[in-house]
């Protein structure tokens, strides 16, 4: 059976994958990390690329990229093609550099494209290369904490967390100290998954882009500033009465203030709202759920609060 053709989203951001050939140690010498970093600033300045994160490993390496002006497979071949020929010139040898194809997740939401950046930033302490993500050379970690100007747009993703950029970091700094959280990758829409497939045939039947099935990702709305909370609530939900509690009540306290009514530190606050699903957080979870309903709140913006579903916040309501 021939190999699927890659589907093609512009301007969606993925979480791209790339593993050296029977996972040898391509990249474990300074000389040829710059060169790869080399690429990756090409693709920003001649391809039209938007890197918002990456990290270069020993034998792998791995971005959070979109793709405006070119498809991502014709960006991700420039920077393989190249460094490839580059890498066996100077070895002396031929035969293939990378694994196959590159691996391509797209990124439907923001909450989804923090926990990437913050997988890709902490991926050399969970190798013990390093005790902190910031002590890593050869990641996009320095740009965010040190907001330094290069190749990497980190400007977007820190203004999820605030339009002051100061405030923004320290907020990123927070968020980056949740990384024990493990992050639930079944909730990732994988390239050749049966959804994908599914969305092609509706794609090829109607005659619509393929940009429709995934929403370019903006700048949050300001009232919003927490990531995650623009998260679509998912419409199986158990639906509210016509016209029950279709406007906010005049609420005495703000979601913010509800969930530090809790009593949650604030570890486990950045948590919550990063969309953790570890068991210890559910007290706290189901008391913020009934405080925010009390208080005139709805399912569905005490959900789009959480990261969760309107039917998880039914089930809470009980």
């Amino acid at each position: 059976m021939a190999r699927q053709a890659r589907l093609n989203f512009p301007g969606v951001i993925h979480h791209v994958i790339q593993r050296g050939n029977n996972r040898e140690y391509i990249l474990e010498n300074e000389r040829a990390r710059n060169y790869l970093l080399s690429l990756f600033r090409q693709a920003v300045a001649e391809d039209g690329a938007e890197i918002f994160a990456y990290v270069v490993m020993n034998n792998h390496y791995h971005l959070a990229m979109r793709s405006c002006e070119k498809p991502l497979s014709q960006v991700m071949h420039r920077i393989n093609t190249t460094f490839s020929l580059a890498y066996n010139s100077h070895l002396s040898r031929t035969g293939h550099v990378f694994q196959g194809r590159f691996k391509a997740i797209p990124i439907l939401d923001e909450r989804y494209l923090m926990a990437v950046i913050r997988y890709i930033h902490q991926n050399p302490v969970a190798a013990r290369l390093c005790e902190r993500a910031e002590d890593y050379r050869w990641s996009s970690e320095g740009h965010y904490r040190q907001m330094r100007d290069d190749f990497v747009d980190f400007r977007l993703p820190l203004a999820w967390f605030s339009d002051d950029q100061e405030t923004a970091r320290q907020r990123y700094d927070e968020y980056m100290l949740a990384a024990d959280d493990e992050i639930d990758w079944e909730d990732f829409v994988c390239i050749d998954d049966e959804e994908v497939t599914m969305k092609r045939e509706e794609i090829a039947n109607d005659g619509q882009s393929s940009a429709r099935m995934a929403p370019t990702l903006k700048s949050p709305d300001r009232s919003d500033r927490q990531i995650g909370r623009k998260r679509k609530a998912k419409s199986s939900a158990a639906p509210e009465k016509l016209g029950e509690r279709e406007q906010t009540a005049q609420a005495a306290m703000s979601l913010d203030e509800i969930l530090l009514s809790t009593g949650a530190a604030p570890r486990e606050r950045n948590a919550i709202l990063a969309g953790s699903r570890k068991r210890r957080l559910l007290p706290y979870k189901i008391e913020f759920a009934r405080a925010a309903y009390s208080q005139g709140y709805n399912r569905e913006q005490i959900a789009r609060h959480l990261n969760l579903s309107p039917t998880a916040v039914y089930h809470y309501l009980k």
